[in-house]
Order: structure tokens, then C-alpha cells, then sequence
């Protein structure tokens, strides 16, 4: 394993489009080729490694203030074609005419929560068409091997749980909230991302049961990395991951971003 808190060789740049699309702060981490070993239910107790090819993934989750660029823009939140992707996204869309507001809506930089995977997606889909970028969520692949990097390592910082680089319940603290994107740099991972162990549950693009990233469908989405609620560490294990419905949003769960090829 990797000593906590080194990072690797690492290649973090800020496009071009924020500070007008969306405010800061954002950065795009470059994540080389590599290997994961999934928790796949299906396959314990031995997991054989998943390729990884190269991609691209934000240093932080999409944060408060940049959802409200979204929710702001007039051809944004309000305009139904960003939900065109599946006939379940439509039809939860015209539902749910209004967003819903984050719990912790006074903290900008803190991370948008009350995000269902619905939404999630069309923000991607929004952002794509104002950057001119193929934005999407992450694979669950993408995800942990942003995370663990190329030591396989259980936390985003290393090896073994330290309470004070993350925004956790785990005892003997208890998190009351949310907390601001680079509040834990002490917690970054082996990439320089940051928040990939707490703060917020973050939703992946593929189904749990069947590994599809086609958008269409109600099948049950992934999430990862453990929330400020978590309360035992094993939920925050980079390798671990829970299944939900694509119309579920809850104050511990939110998301961040790759930049396609």
C-alpha cells in the first residue's frame, strides 16, 4: 500500500469555461490507464481485475453553486430536453416540475445533495451542450480507479481509516452536515481528487445487477464513496457500492463528472 496521504504523478488542469458556465471550484483530474478489482457480489470471494482505459474526472463533486447555474440558465432546469434520454427520465421530469432544493442550500461550495440520478444525468447532458465537452457520470470503474489509484488502497488516502481526513459519522465524531469540496485535502487520493471517501454518496452511470451505462430503463444506479452520515467505516471502502432507484435523491447523496473521449 501506499503511505496515507502520498499522491501519485499526477496531471490536474482547469478548462477554460469556469468562472462562465460554472463558478469554481472545478478542475479535471487525467486518470492514466489502469486496473480495479470490483466488489462484485456475483464474483466473492475472488474478483479478476477490471481494465481501466485513460479518462478525465472532476477533482470535486458538482457543488451547490454550480447545480444553480444549471437551475439559473434559461435554457437550463427548465428546458425538458436535457431529460429526453429515456421515457422513465421524461416522465419523472414532467412530475417533478420544480427541482428540490438541497438540505444544505447555505454553502455554495459544499456539495449538491437531493440530486436523484435522473437529474444528475441531464445535468451532464446540459454541461456537454454549453462546453461543447461529451460529460457524462462516471462508471463504476472509473469511479474506484480514480479513488484507490494503482495500490488498490481501501480509502482514498491510504490503507487504514483515519477519522480526520473525511467528512464522515464514523464514531467518535458525528458530522452534522455537509462540508465545503476542499474542506479535506489531508483525505485527497492517490489522482488529487478530493471527497472521494465522505461528504456525499456519489452516482455512478451503470446499473447494479446487469453493469449497463445505457440511460435508458428504471433499473437500480450505483453509488460510492460513503456520505457525512456514513457511521461505519466499511461503507466507505473505495471498493464498496449500494444500488437505488434512478427517482431516489436523499441530503447524502450527490455526484461529480469525467469528460468523455
Amino acid at each position: 500500500m501506499t503511505e496515507s496521504g502520498s499522491i501519485q504523478s499526477v496531471n490536474i488542469h482547469q478548462p477554460i469555461w469556469v468562472g462562465s458556465i460554472i463558478p469554481e471550484p472545478f478542475e479535471w483530474c487525467t486518470i492514466p490507464d489502469g486496473n480495479v478489482y470490483l466488489h462484485l457480489i456475483a464474483q466473492r470471494p475472488l474478483h479478476p481485475p477490471t481494465p481501466v482505459p485513460a479518462f478525465q474526472i472532476a477533482r470535486y463533486p458538482i457543488t451547490n453553486a454550480q447545480f444553480a447555474a444549471f437551475i439559473e440558465d434559461a435554457k437550463g432546469w427548465n428546458d425538458p430536453v436535457w431529460w429526453h434520454f429515456s421515457k422513465e427520465a421524461k416522465r419523472w421530469r414532467k412530475q417533478n416540475p420544480e427541482p428540490r432544493p438541497p438540505f444544505f442550500k447555505d454553502c455554495p461550495e459544499c456539495p449538491r445533495e437531493c440530486v436523484n440520478w435522473y437529474t444528475a444525468v441531464a445535468f451532464t447532458r446540459w454541461l456537454s451542450e454549453r462546453t461543447g465537452e461529451p460529460i457524462t457520470l462516471p462508471t463504476r470503474e472509473q469511479w474506484q480507479r480514480a479513488a484507490q489509484g494503482d495500490d488498490g488502497r481501501n480509502f482514498a488516502w491510504g490503507s487504514s481509516w483515519e477519522e480526520n481526513r473525511c467528512n464522515s459519522s464514523v464514531p467518535p465524531e458525528a458530522s452534522k452536515a455537509t462540508t465545503p469540496v476542499r474542506a479535506y485535502p489531508q483525505g485527497s487520493s492517490p489522482f488529487g481528487l478530493f471527497d472521494m471517501t465522505g461528504n456525499v454518496w456519489e452516482w455512478c452511470l451503470d446499473t447494479y445487477e446487469t453493469r449497463s451505462t445505457e440511460l435508458t430503463g428504471n433499473d437500480r444506479r450505483i453509488f460510492k464513496g460513503g456520505s457525512w452520515w456514513t457511521e461505519d467505516a466499511s461503507d466507505l471502502l473505495t471498493s464498496w457500492e449500494y444500488p437505488d432507484t434512478p427517482d431516489s435523491a436523499y441530503y447524502s447523496r450527490g455526484f461529480r463528472i469525467v469528460r468523455g473521449t
